[in-house]
């Protein structure tokens, strides 16, 4: 099996590369990216995804591609909506048609919660029609909509990821930025501190998307990817001041602020790929006390 990783330097697509290659030695994986991993024993090409000769001999001889570019923070999208529409939808049609022209056709693409916006049931199942509130999500959308395009109009088959807050050590989200409010100023502030979110743990993740690979079945359809459990943020902002005794925790509320739930429904992802994740409460204090030494 031939496995090439767009975007495969980033924090997701190098745990991706190292999980295969645990789990399936004999098999051939090739990062593509614009910087070079932090391992610099996998294997790696250099190269701009928009570049069309670049991708193009990237991709020919693959088996399965997965596309990791992307913006990854919503707040980014949200002030640079051209660079996000950019990297996040551009970047799959780039990949998609040398994929068409070199005739690969598997691929396996991260999209987000975010697509689902706010919705009243919870856990949210894979059936919820998207809802998507900013422009990150919008481009999310837009992303599984033109793999659903290749796919019926070229053939081309997809599995996507609709991963919740993903967490680990090095990773840059909310967990970081406690953490860092904690160490700098021992007081941790924000809004919409009761709102339940759903964080799962970057060896699920990467556990995931790597099964995704020896699927026989269960593609062209979306799954989502989380623990399936439920944690306030204020509770997380308690984790991170509890780390660094003495920070204060003070969340306060918006007039205009609609605040509402995100947990996964992993019914689809236990059927599909036998996931059953390890993230708990316990493992997200153990990672966050990891994360604290790098901040």
């Amino acid at each position: 099996m031939r496995i090439l990783i767009t975007g495969g330097s980033g924090f997701i697509g190098e745990n991706i590369a190292k999980g295969i290659l645990a789990g399936s030695p004999g098999w051939k994986v090739r990062l593509f990216d614009i910087r070079r991993p932090e391992d610099r024993a996998l294997d790696f090409t250099e190269g701009d995804v928009f570049d069309r000769a670049m991708v193009d001999a990237a991709v020919e001889g693959s088996d399965i591609v997965y596309h990791m570019v992307g913006m990854k923070d919503a707040g980014q999208s949200q002030t640079d909506p051209y660079g996000s529409f950019r990297l996040n939808v551009q970047s799959l049609a780039a990949v998609l048609e040398s994929m068409r022209a070199k005739g690969v056709r598997r691929i396996i693409f991260p999209s987000s919660a975010a697509v689902y916006g706010n919705v009243e049931t919870i856990p949210i199942p894979e059936f919820i029609t998207p809802r998507p509130t900013n422009v990150y999500a919008w481009h999310k959308v837009m992303c599984e909509q033109l793999l659903q395009a290749y796919h019926n109009n070229y053939g081309i088959d997809y599995l996507v990821y609709r991963l919740f807050n993903v967490y680990g050590h090095g990773s840059v989200n909310v967990l970081s930025s406690f953490l860092s409010q904690a160490k700098s100023r021992r007081s941790i502030q924000g809004f919409g501190g009761m709102q339940y979110r759903d964080f799962v743990h970057i060896d699920d993740v990467m556990r995931a998307l790597v099964r995704g690979a020896t699927l026989d079945r269960g593609w062209n359809k979306a799954v989502n990817v989380g623990s399936g459990q439920g944690i306030t943020i204020k509770e997380v902002a308690r984790i991170a001041a509890d780390i660094f005794p003495g920070t204060t925790v003070a969340f306060t509320e918006k007039d205009d602020f609609i605040p509402y739930h995100v947990i996964a429904d992993i019914s689809l992802a236990r059927e599909l790929l036998d996931f059953e994740p390890v993230s708990n409460r316990q493992k997200l204090i153990d990672t966050m006390k990891e994360m604290a030494k790098d901040v």
